[in-house]
């Protein structure tokens, strides 16, 4: 086989493989779930994974892509850099203030609040639920942050694949402006936009080798060396953090099966007690349980009716603006908010399958995933045949949406992500040439 077939399958076999291992995960995990109707379960899950491979290998059997986007006609590195930078630091503004709910924009408490969360996660957590009630949120803010939120996760791939191009003091700009939201997640000690930093980051790396080995035969790995230690480092302090947070809130293992008022929820016999577990096996029971207790929220979500919420209902924030603009409640009519009784929608996770699934049932979501398969065949394409910078770019959205399948709709749920996802995904159109449905023309190697 030749590196173009690899080329051609690595995307979706990647997919598909940590798609199945979650779901090994959920069936024989250290956390055994109840599923009430395995049948209607596991149907329609063989039925998304299938639609996604075929959405896939349509996307990439179908016609050629052709890039107008020039290197004549792409603006310089330097006028970027400083939209971007500008941008992140503007939108970590307004996303701090949020995450925070503090009542200034300015954060000046931030280095306090830091040092807080890294030593009494529970006060910061605490701290950061207490006003959840009073804090009402800003939307005028909200409005303004949809058009700079989407350089916060922009940025953290421009500096993995732009680094050798700038002087040593735009590097550090750079570094220090990308890991900003990680400073406001630990200061309230969340553990998302540390996982969301270390997973874009991680994936970008990825990409950007894949990228020059498709391209030139090589993964030019010695060009980013620190970064692959800075990537490792990443995504254990994550891991770790991510302990470390559970456990100084007091968490046990035990809280986990109390999750479930149907009392549906058990932990393995080989990890009881949970007074006897190491730090390894508590870190792998809490972690295998955020990785996976959605899908028990999906197979809840397959015994109630649906209601639909015309398009918005996948995304909490698009629904919130819609009230917000209309006052129509429409997340009242979500899978998630349904089965929010025994399984609460404000604390556990609902897989994106449920989200989706208020807008398009369980049958339209196999429709949706064909649909988000094929383009992601095609960005990938364009990628892998012109290194489209768009294509670079859009890439880690879709590794995190598939990341966070089993979990919840991490994409288009959070402002950042959507944010993203929409301006690059307009950039990257229109980049493109080439009828995107037509089936003619070769496969361009």
């Amino acid at each position: 086989m030749n590196v173009g077939f690899y080329r051609k399958v690595l995307p979706i076999f990647v997919v598909e493989a940590y798609l199945i291992f979650t779901l090994l995960v959920f069936a024989v995990g250290p956390v055994e779930y109840f599923v009430a109707d395995p049948l209607l379960f596991w149907g329609f899950i063989l039925t998304y994974h299938l639609s996604l491979v075929a959405g896939y290998s349509l996307g990439i059997a179908s016609g050629p892509l052709v890039s107008n986007f020039s290197k004549n006609r792409r603006p310089r590195k330097s006028s970027i850099y400083w939209i971007l930078v500008i941008s992140a630091i503007i939108g970590f503004l307004i996303g701090h203030k949020n995450l925070t709910m503090s009542d200034s924009l300015v954060p000046y408490d931030i280095f306090d609040n830091l040092l807080l969360g890294l030593t009494d996660n529970q006060g910061a957590y605490a701290s950061k639920i207490s006003r959840l009630d009073d804090y009402s949120g800003d939307k005028v803010l909200n409005v303004v942050y949809l058009f700079f939120g989407y350089s916060r996760i922009v940025l953290v791939s421009f500096m993995v694949y732009e680094w050798d191009r700038f002087g040593f003091f735009k590097k550090i700009v750079l570094l220090v402006v990308s890991v900003l939201p990680v400073l406001s997640g630990i200061s309230v000690g969340t553990n998302k936009p540390v996982f969301d930093f270390a997973f874009v980051f991680g994936m970008s790396l990825a990409i950007y080798f894949l990228g020059n080995y498709f391209q030139k035969g090589q993964f030019q790995l010695r060009t980013r060396v620190g970064f692959i230690l800075f990537s490792a480092i990443a995504f254990f302090g994550a891991v770790g953090y991510f302990s470390f947070a559970m456990q100084s809130r007091g968490g046990s293992a035990d809280y986990i099966v109390g999750t479930s008022p149907l009392g549906h929820i058990r932990l393995a016999d080989s990890y009881l007690p949970v007074e006897n577990l190491s730090f390894a096996a508590s870190t792998w029971v809490w972690l295998s349980s955020y990785l996976v207790q959605g899908y028990y929220g999906f197979s809840q979500a397959l015994l109630v009716d649906f209601t639909w919420t015309y398009g918005v209902g996948n995304s909490p924030f698009l629904a919130r603006q819609v009230e917000w603009i209309t006052g129509v409640n429409l997340l009242d009519g979500t899978f998630p908010h349904k089965i929010s009784r025994i399984w609460d929608e404000g604390a556990q996770w609902h897989s994106w399958y449920s989200h989706l699934a208020s807008d398009f049932h369980f049958v339209g979501v196999a429709f949706f995933l064909a649909l988000f398969g094929f383009y992601f065949a095609r960005v990938w394409k364009s990628y892998c045949d012109f290194h489209n910078v768009f294509a670079a770019y859009l890439l880690p959205l879709f590794g995190i949406a598939f990341i966070f399948t089993p979990a919840n709709n991490q994409v288009f749920g959070f402002i950042e992500t959507m944010s993203a996802f929409l301006v690059l995904s307009l950039f990257w159109l229109r980049s493109q040439k080439s009828a995107m449905f037509s089936g003619n023309g070769a496969y361009k190697r």
